[in-house]
């Protein structure tokens, strides 16, 4: 029995997935839960079918690289592998109005409980961004927090302690929650929640204080969502909007002390792309089986090669130079952080939120 879930993102994007696997409850571990509607009257901006399909294309007149990516002009297909896993798809209007993406993963039927996962990591997310970017909204790979009305956009690597300090300042100073992985700006300077993965979110919240999960954290997630297990509503931590005032860059060196810095706004720019771009080959979630859910790039690049004049190929670079001007007039900071947080340490870059940091 398979089933149709629809999403809404602030009325800006609507999205279906058709063919979800009905008999497993997956809602605690679907990355776009926060926005998910009963059903929605217009037409889907972005349709993900999950099904056994034919090729739309005849492949045999598409451009080809590496015997399995398939290209033509608004169109992309591709079968692939990754550990033990293996899917094909393809996606046609990907620089249109509509998109539509036909995903499967191998006949196995153990493997097909994780098809939805995995389409959405691999390749819904960052079309997602594509489609925000085309109506003049910038979707940052960064965490947001907002107090008296001002968003912070905190800028960082895995591992540079992002996750760690928001969920200090969530628990602690009274910050409310834009997004773990993910905040979406327009031209206007409004910041809007993009909260995915919530079950994510609301694990490293409640139970853990380091950043990093490890393989039972993993296995916990994956098997408190078909147990009867109470779990914290992290949706009461989330603040739908508010006004775009830091951009702040975390890094961790080996300081012992915070060392905080002025950053210029081109200089800041070229960093959020390039790890936008580095982000793009990891996996946000735990992915069973060792696949690797960080192909979209590669895909990209494909797709580019063909069409070099194509929006696709142009993003990156213009992504860059509108996020410049985005940038303008707005507080942008580098702050050095020692390897391990310590209490005093985090009250500390708690002190410098209204004072030296922001308005």
């Amino acid at each position: 029995m398979m089933s149709t879930k629809h999403y809404n993102l602030h009325d800006i994007l609507r999205v279906k997935i058709n063919g979800l696997e009905s008999r497993i409850n997956t809602s605690s571990v679907d990355p776009l839960s926060f926005f998910e509607v009963s059903r929605e009257s217009q037409e889907p901006d972005i349709t993900l079918n999950l099904r056994k399909f034919v090729p739309s294309r005849n492949l045999t007149k598409c451009s080809r690289i590496l015997r399995k990516y398939f290209v033509d002009e608004d169109y992309f297909y591709c079968k692939d592998s990754s550990g033990l896993m293996k899917w094909r798809f393809e996606i046609n209007g990907l620089e249109g109005e509509r998109t539509e993406i036909n995903f499967s993963v191998d006949p196995n039927p153990f493997f097909t409980v994780f098809q939805a996962l995995l389409s959405q990591n691999l390749l819904l997310k960052h079309v997602i961004g594509l489609k925000l970017y085309q109506r003049g909204y910038f979707l940052l790979h960064a965490a947001g927090l907002t107090k008296d009305n001002l968003a912070y956009i905190l800028v960082g690597p895995g591992g540079s302690n992002k996750t760690y300090l928001t969920n200090y300042l969530l628990r602690y100073a009274g910050f409310k929650f834009l997004g773990d992985d993910g905040v979406i700006i327009d031209n206007q300077k409004n910041a809007l929640c993009f909260p995915i993965n919530l079950e994510l979110f609301n694990y490293k919240l409640t139970r853990r204080k380091q950043e990093d999960l490890n393989l039972l954290d993993k296995l916990c997630i994956f098997l408190s969502n078909f147990l009867l297990v109470q779990k914290p509503d992290g949706k009461k931590y989330i603040e739908t909007s508010s006004t775009f005032d830091s951009l702040i860059f975390l890094v961790k060196t080996n300081c012992k002390r915070i060392e905080l810095s002025e950053v210029a706004r081109k200089a800041a720019a070229r960093r959020i792309v390039e790890i936008s771009r580095f982000e793009m080959r990891l996996s946000p979630i735990p992915m069973l089986f060792h696949a690797d859910s960080g192909r979209f790039l590669e895909y990209a690049l494909a797709y580019s090669f063909f069409f070099p004049n194509s929006s696709i190929a142009k993003y990156w670079t213009e992504y860059e130079n509108k996020l410049v001007q985005l940038l303008k007039g707005s507080n942008i900071y580098q702050l050095n952080v020692p390897p391990r947080l310590t209490p005093p340490l985090l009250k500390a870059i708690n002190g410098l939120f209204g004072k030296e940091v922001g308005r």
